[in-house]
C-alpha cells in the first residue's frame, strides 16, 4: 500500500547489492580454495569503511535512500578490488 511506496526505490538500489554479492560469491570461494584469506578480510573492512564514510555524509541528507546508495557503493568497491586482484595475481596461475 501507500506507506510502502518510498521503499520502492530503496528496494531497487539494494537489489544491485544483490547482484554483486551473487558475482563476488564465485570469487569468494575461489579465494578461500587458494587461501587468500587475507585478501578477502582486506576487502571486507574497506567496503564497510566505504560504506560507513559514505553513511556519515549521505543519510542526514537523503535518510534511507542514502544508505541504500552508501551500500551499494561499499558493494561496487569490493567487487572492483576482487576483480583487480583476480586478473592481476590469481589469473596467472591458472592461465
Amino acid at each position: 500500500g501507500m506507506p510502502y511506496y518510498k521503499s520502492i526505490s530503496v528496494f531497487q538500489i539494494l537489489s544491485i547489492a544483490i547482484f554483486l554479492v551473487l558475482y563476488n560469491s564465485f570469487y569468494n570461494v575461489l579465494f578461500n580454495v587458494l587461501k587468500r584469506f587475507k585478501f578477502l578480510q582486506i576487502t571486507n573492512i574497506i567496503q564497510v569503511v566505504i560504506n560507513l564514510v559514505l553513511d556519515v555524509f549521505r543519510v542526514p541528507i537523503y535518510g534511507i535512500l542514502g544508505a541504500a546508495i552508501a551500500t551499494v557503493m561499499g558493494y561496487i568497491s569490493r567487487t572492483v578490488l576482487i576483480e583487480v586482484y583476480y586478473r592481476r595475481k590469481i589469473k596467472k596461475l591458472f592461465f
